[in-house]
């Protein structure tokens, strides 16, 4: 057997054995619903799981993020939005141990956009805007932990969702979500940044 044959065969031994290229552990299964700031979010998505975890900007996980605009009463929590699978949930006036409606989110699989609205812009005479809740019955987000001193937030989620469109300019008197994507089972345990 020549050198090269010979090392030709190591190498694909090497591969075939990779445990490395295998998801790690906690990307198979859904994270526990904690209130640690783990920096976890995990949910099914038409029966489908995705799991994120680690803090924006880390390696070896998918980039996750929370903050809190506190002027605007604004809660963002997002997953990567530079892939084909991502969450985000815009939650608004965010109440701990309470169930919260208004919130919009915005995800995509495989590709696939997906939005569900339940706050909306309001403009007024003036040009200036404000946020409104609104009526659909897109889901619910129970915060179980929002901590202003350790900037914890954790809680859990399911929600409907549409096709997703331009939301910018959507009229609350005549949005009406047509759902054919849902969130089961979702829990988040993350730290934010407070602005």
């Amino acid at each position: 057997m020549t050198i090269t044959k010979f090392i030709s065969l190591l190498i694909l031994l090497n591969l075939s054995t990779c445990t490395s290229c295998e998801d790690p552990e906690w990307a198979r299964t859904l994270p526990p619903e904690t209130q640690t700031g783990a920096n976890t979010l995990g949910c099914y998505v038409n029966e489908n799981l995705f799991v994120a975890q680690y803090g924006f900007g880390m390696q070896n996980g998918t980039p996750i993020y929370a903050d809190y605009i506190s002027q605007i009463g604004l809660l963002e929590i997002s997953t990567s939005e530079f892939s084909d699978r991502y969450v985000r949930l815009e939650i608004l006036h965010p109440k701990e141990n309470a169930i919260n409606t208004s919130f919009r989110v915005f995800a995509a699989f495989n590709g696939e956009p997906y939005a569900g609205l339940n706050w909306f812009y309001n403009f007024d005479n003036d040009g200036i805007f404000s946020y409104i809740g609104g009526n659909q019955d897109i889901g619910e987000i129970y915060i179980t932990r929002f901590d202003s001193i350790n900037k914890i937030v954790s809680g859990n989620f399911h929600c409907k969702m549409g096709k997703s469109e331009n939301f910018n300019n959507v009229d609350i008197n005549t949005y009406k979500l047509y759902p054919i994507a849902n969130i089961s089972q979702g829990r988040f345990d993350l730290t934010y940044i407070d602005y």
